[in-house]
């Protein structure tokens, strides 16, 4: 019951991207970029949710990457933030989602003189792409909808990086 509820409020809102917080995975909305509703908990993996995403919502999420640039657009760079927080599953399953509904993996193997087979299984729940292969699959996908990616740095809360004494060279 709980997918209708959110396949429901993705058919009637701006759904923009999943994305991992303190309190679990999320689905976030462009209009409203406060306004999230929580699709997994904490202890839930993002393949779990990914999967469930695709299985139960499938038809209404890509009938909405296939009709909206905006909504791609969003998509590709909640992909990119979700390399930059090291979820290489969450990017790795928007890539996936993304890919599929647009060009397809055919296309795309073709554009990058690859195998379409290597490619399903670089972006699937258990995939594990070189850097060389994300960056030219996120290049093209951002060269197909007209946008350029760029990177800024911003203050964190986190703090410096640090080791102890005994990792030091001496």
């Amino acid at each position: 019951m709980r997918f209708v509820t959110v396949l429901v409020n993705v058919q009637l809102h701006d759904w923009r991207s999943v994305e991992r917080t303190p309190t679990g995975i999320v689905l976030r909305y462009s209009t409203h970029p406060d306004a999230v509703l929580r699709i997994g908990g904490l202890g839930d993996s993002v393949p779990s949710v990914v999967m469930a995403l695709n299985r139960r919502m499938s038809r209404a999420i890509y009938r909405r990457i296939r009709s909206d640039g905006t909504f791609r657009t969003g998509l590709l760079q909640a992909a990119v933030q979700a390399l930059l927080d090291d979820d290489v599953t969450l990017a790795r399953g928007l890539l996936r989602r993304l890919v599929d509904a647009t060009v397809g993996f055919n296309v795309l193997a073709t554009l990058m003189d690859a195998n379409p087979k290597s490619l399903i299984r670089m972006l699937s729940p258990n995939g594990n792409p070189s850097a060389r292969h994300l960056m030219s699959i996120i290049r093209r996908a951002a060269d197909a909808e007209g946008v350029r990616l760029s990177a800024a740095i911003a203050e964190s809360k986190v703090g410096r990086w640090s080791c102890s004494s005994r990792d030091r060279p001496s």
